[in-house]
């Protein structure tokens, strides 16, 4: 009976790890999604003001529109870990973190290491009084 109860109890262990590392992939995924726009932004560590007014869109069916390259794009994207992985037009896109109305970023586009900033447009409408 021993040597059925140390596979089963590996087993169980690796469906627990698996489980949780999936759960909290989703989570990350629902946390970025929403309209994003950046508050602060360097370019290979060095603070820039050309993407003054640039956005991020994260849809709930894995789609994003942004202006970062100047234009409007839509494309889909995939999320792995901690990375967005762009179907077209983007290097993949780290996201560092998280919270409610900010998010932080980084990614590559044309060799320069890019780290964003940006604010939660729909929760900083939300929280505004009139």
């Amino acid at each position: 009976m021993n040597s059925y109860i140390k596979p089963s109890l590996f087993f169980s262990f690796l469906v627990l790890v698996l489980f949780g590392s999936c759960t909290k992939n989703k989570d990350l995924n629902k946390k970025v999604q929403g309209h994003w726009v950046i508050n602060n932004a360097a370019r290979n560590g060095r603070i820039t003001y050309t993407l003054e007014g640039a956005y991020i869109k994260l849809y709930n069916n894995n789609s994003l529109e942004t202006n970062i390259s100047g234009n409007p794009v839509k494309t889909n994207y995939i999320f792995k870990e901690n990375i967005l992985v762009p179907d077209s037009f983007l290097s993949d896109i780290f996201v560092d973190k998280v919270n409610m109305d900010t998010l932080w970023l980084h990614m590559t586009i044309s060799d320069n290491l890019f780290s964003l900033q940006l604010l939660n447009k729909s929760e900083n409408e939300k929280n505004i009084h009139y």
